[in-house]
């Protein structure tokens, strides 16, 4: 049976009410998934210290463990939800901002969950469910043709990709760089960079991090390791860049993540 999907919050924000006199907020790191919908042209997103312009028919997708801030003013619907395997497997991989082409629906869809929130009528959770499922249909086609339109741009050689995702995951404990890779495969980096981020969705340096930080979690939770010795083999260069990379990805720190009291959320 599918796990129950948790609404953190959900309703309509606007920064000229909660924000007042706040230009700029300050990077927090990201715990829920974050969609944010977009009704009218306002302010900037910032995710990972990159900008997005945020216009009408634009979505937010921020994930968990990812740095963001924004700058005022802006309007938005908004969902935050707690994450999971399931919203992993949908969301996960998803662009941060993309442009949608079914925005009403979006918006009706978040506005029937706000009418639901604390209903008192028997059964409504089960009408919540179904109406957050839909949305996470939706999100996750609205994402596939965004991804269609991006790769359509570049000619995209996929024994190469793969040919390199092969390398990463066999060397990630060393030091990998984008020349390393891209002379592995036999492309300049340049070229090489635009072919793989356009098909993966990540650059070469993010799926290399995401490959030693998945190592990192497996060590941490069936090994006796230490932090040092972990940090070390997965090719980090030193602990405290491991530490603050682990949570910045995740949210916590190693050693919390290896506590058994955050086990039973995290496996």
């Amino acid at each position: 049976m599918m796990k129950e999907i948790k609404v953190i919050h959900v309703g309509l924000f606007d920064s000229s009410i909660f924000f007042k006199n706040m230009k700029e907020s300050k990077p927090r790191t990201v715990q829920q998934y974050e969609i944010e919908i977009f009704f009218e042209n306002s302010g900037i997103s910032i995710i990972n210290s990159k900008k997005y312009t945020l216009e009408k028919g634009n979505v937010i997708i921020a994930k968990p463990g990812q740095v963001r801030n924004s700058i005022f003013p802006f309007k938005c619907y908004y969902i935050h939800l707690q994450p999971d395997e399931y919203l992993d497997k949908y969301l996960l991989h998803t662009p941060d901002m993309m442009k949608v082409g079914r925005l009403q629906i979006l918006i009706d869809i978040i506005r029937t969950l706000m009418s639901y929130k604390n209903s008192p009528f028997e059964g409504c959770e089960i009408l919540t469910q179904s109406k957050l499922l839909e949305l996470i249909y939706h999100l996750n086609n609205e994402a596939s043709m965004h991804n269609r339109k991006i790769n359509s741009t570049h000619f995209i050689d996929h024994k190469i990709i793969l040919k390199a995702i092969d390398f990463i995951e066999a060397n990630f404990h060393t030091e990998l760089s984008l020349e390393t890779i891209s002379k592995h495969v036999n492309l300049s980096p340049v070229y090489f960079h635009g072919m793989f981020t356009s098909a993966v969705g990540k650059t070469p340096h993010e799926y290399v991090i995401e490959t030693r930080i998945k190592k990192a979690k497996d060590m941490l939770l069936t090994s006796e390791d230490s932090v040092a010795t972990i940090s070390q083999e997965t090719g980090f260069t030193s602990q405290s860049y491991f530490s603050y990379v682990f949570k910045k990805q995740t949210g916590y720190t190693p050693n919390q993540f290896r506590a058994k009291k955050y086990v039973k959320d995290l496996i």
